[in-house]
């Protein structure tokens, strides 16, 4: 591993309907977040997933690009979408995942490769204090205590370390509607056939965000908005091609006034400042 610092041991779908085919697709994209090769499949063809999923993507990748090594962290790895790009690059690679198929989907793919990867949850990181050089946490607050995970995240960091983590736009047209709309439409369809509702996504508003960061003296330095979106489901899923194009249009023009308004995620760009014992004890004082 190149370190001689010790590492803890790891450990009735119903007959559809033509005119609602963008709901049957939703769901079985609600689905495959719950499934390692389906998450994986996202990432590739169009469709708004996969649109949002490779602009963020890239924009990481892009980032990581510019920082010269060290102890990498992929908090909620997924099947390893990310990590997978990362191999035989200047980083020792570690990641996490609450889902048992989404390790063994990273194992997979990075067989043979020193990779490092656990079965554990956000809140609770199974690694020692001021562990890691960079920590990533792609697209995985919105379904965690994020206000705990924050804390982990912050008692892991090297200081100065850096730290980039996505949140859904709630403050965007896409994500106002899927919200406050076609969620609850969504369930109560899913009530009426009988199905499961898959977890929901809970984003975090960018001024809330930062203020837990900072309680912990994770400093936001940058913050990036990504991913035009304003055309809303089911109409986005059954029409992509047509929403795209207007999608791509309205990117090119668009201000920064009106950011907020029609991207669907941001990303924000950390370091950490202080020891991890130093920002729990304040954290505890406040």
């Amino acid at each position: 591993m190149g370190t001689d610092e010790k590492i803890p041991p790891m450990f009735k779908t119903k007959v559809r309907r033509p005119r609602f085919e963008a709901v049957f697709q939703n769901k079985r994209r609600e689905q495959a977040f719950s499934r390692a090769r389906g998450y994986a499949e996202l990432y590739r063809g169009s469709t708004p997933d996969g649109d949002f999923l490779n602009q963020r993507l890239a924009r990481v990748l892009e980032r990581l690009s510019s920082i010269g090594g060290g102890k990498l962290f992929d908090a909620g790895c997924g099947p390893g979408i990310l990590l997978s790009r990362l191999v035989g690059g200047p980083f020792e690679l570690f990641g996490i995942d609450s889902n048992l198929e989404m390790i063994r989907e990273v194992e997979a793919v990075t067989a043979g490769q020193a990779v490092h990867v656990a079965v554990a949850r956000l809140e609770q990181v199974p690694y020692p204090g001021e562990f890691f050089d960079v920590i990533l946490a792609m697209g995985v607050l919105e379904y965690a205590d994020v206000e705990a995970a924050l804390r982990e995240l912050a008692r892991v960091a090297k200081p100065n370390a850096i730290i980039l983590v996505s949140m859904l736009n709630r403050d965007s047209l896409y994500w106002y509607w899927h919200l406050h709309v076609y969620r609850a439409w969504t369930a109560f369809k899913s009530r009426l056939s009988g199905g499961r509702s898959e977890p929901f996504a809970t984003p975090h508003k960018e001024e809330v965000l930062k203020g837990i960061m900072k309680k912990y003296e994770i400093e936001p330095l940058v913050v990036t908005y990504y991913n035009v979106n304003i055309c809303v489901e089911p109409l986005a899923s059954r029409y992509w091609g047509l929403a795209s194009r207007l999608n791509h249009t309205i990117e090119n023009r668009v201000g920064k006034k009106f950011s907020r308004l029609v991207h669907t995620g941001f990303i924000i760009e950390a370091v950490k400042r202080r020891s991890a014992e130093a920002a729990t004890h304040a954290a505890e004082q406040a």
